[in-house]
């Protein structure tokens, strides 16, 4: 695969991530998020191996995954403050436990 088609599947998968944000299905960003790290991975090493040369496309596609990134970050701020108070509870939970035993 080229280039540009690897980053248009990374630009897919980041759409797909975005939409898995909104919906707050965390399981299904977190899968996705496995897939496009591997991906950009792949995008990367086609880079290093490509001569330099500029890709209008390309560089859309770029801008569009980070936006995609920036919308991401903002909905997943409440959900991660969300567990860790949670998983601060829980820790507050047992450290109770552990001294009424």
């Amino acid at each position: 695969m080229d280039i540009i088609a690897e980053s248009a599947a990374a630009l897919e998968l980041s759409q797909r991530m975005l939409v898995a944000a909104r919906t707050g299905d965390w399981d299904e960003l977190v899968q996705l998020e496995t897939q496009r790290a591997a991906m950009i991975d792949r995008v990367r090493k086609l880079e290093g191996s490509a001569s330099p040369v500029h890709h209008p496309e390309l560089d859309a596609m770029i801008r569009q995954i980070l936006s995609c990134d920036d919308e991401i970050q903002q909905l997943v701020k409440p959900w991660m403050a969300e567990a860790s108070e949670i998983l601060s509870s829980l820790q507050a939970a047992r450290k109770l436990q552990k001294a009424y035993k």
